[in-house]
């Protein structure tokens, strides 16, 4: 809920006001009005044609059944794609009661689980140890300069369009390596591919690995745990 309040002044001359002359005080209008911002709900995995205006946030929400996850097993993935018209930014919270049914931003009363930022697309996860069934409430917003000026491609051009799609799965199984033969695959942001190899119990072995990403302008993180 957001609460706007105006005033309006209705004398014109405002050198007229005296501390003496009491004919000379200014009368006004004041008017409250609440406002509860729209959600859409979403389907799971259908993929949503939106959008925002500088004014607003565009919101929405998608229930996850209990029993459609494995607990400790399922991650989330929101993907937001096709921005057009300026940059925006994703937010991502899970609705734990009054107070929380909005994410991040201007317009909620916690922050987000997860953001991002993009004039072309991005993917948020919450990753498996963070995620739980319930109500997930995810924003879009038109991103600012750090001087609150909208970052617009064209004014002319409004709104900024995009689309949106939520969907949870379970990491897919490990794939086993075998010594000395290279795979090659492709991943997309914030997500991950898995793998595991067995190394022989001798004292005279030891492991190395290389990774080569194709891509100048993007970083690719590896992890290994024994």
């Amino acid at each position: 809920m957001v609460v706007g309040i105006w005033l309006s002044n209705s004398l014109s001359v405002m050198s007229l006001f005296s501390a003496v002359d009491r004919s000379g005080e200014t009368n006004y209008t004041i008017v409250a009005t609440t406002i509860s911002p729209p959600v859409t709900e979403l389907v799971r995995n259908v993929t949503f044609k939106a959008f925002v205006q500088p004014e607003a946030y565009a919101h929405f929400r998608v229930d996850v059944p209990a029993n459609t996850i494995v607990p400790g097993e399922t991650h989330m993935m929101v993907h937001l794609s096709n921005v057009r018209g300026g940059v925006v930014d994703l937010f991502i919270h899970q609705g734990l009661g009054v107070g929380r049914n909005l994410a991040g931003g201007d317009e909620a009363c916690v922050p987000a689980n997860a953001t991002c930022r993009t004039m072309d697309a991005c993917n948020l996860v919450i990753e498996k140890c963070h995620f739980a069934p319930g109500t997930w409430y995810i924003s879009v917003a038109v991103a600012r300069e750090d001087d609150f000026t909208p970052l617009v491609n064209d004014y002319d051009r409004l709104p900024i369009t995009f689309t949106l799609r939520a969907n949870w799965m379970e990491d897919a199984a490990p794939q086993r390596l075998v010594a000395g033969i290279p795979v090659s695959k492709y991943i997309g942001e914030a997500l991950y591919d898995f793998y595991v190899i067995d190394v022989p119990p001798t004292i005279d072995t030891w492991l190395f690995i290389e990774l080569y990403a194709a891509a100048c302008d993007t970083e690719v993180i590896m992890s290994i745990l024994h």
